[in-house]
């Protein structure tokens, strides 16, 4: 299934980076070699990203982790500019 049809990334991509050992949001994406664009696939990667977090190591700081990265991508400010022209 595609997550992210700015990059062509699929959920299988990001299972591929996260059995690669990936740790953080933006890395799947540089594992892809693209970044966010639009910004609409964050939440189904973070959520992809966190279900395996908690699969290996389901401590209470996943969730609060998971909300820091995912407000950090989005907080980007190219991609709010973006987001902004678009409107």
């Amino acid at each position: 299934m595609i997550i992210c049809s700015c990059n062509g990334l699929s959920d299988r991509d990001v299972q591929a980076a996260i059995q690669a050992g990936v740790v953080r949001l933006s890395d799947i994406y540089a594992a892809r070699q693209c970044r966010v664009k639009c910004g609409n696939c964050v939440k189904g990667v973070a959520c992809l990203l966190k279900a395996a977090r908690e699969t290996r190591c389901p401590c209470p700081t996943t969730l609060e982790l998971e909300e820091q990265m995912a407000a950090q991508a989005v907080g980007d400010e190219e991609l709010v500019t973006k987001k902004e022209a678009s409107l």
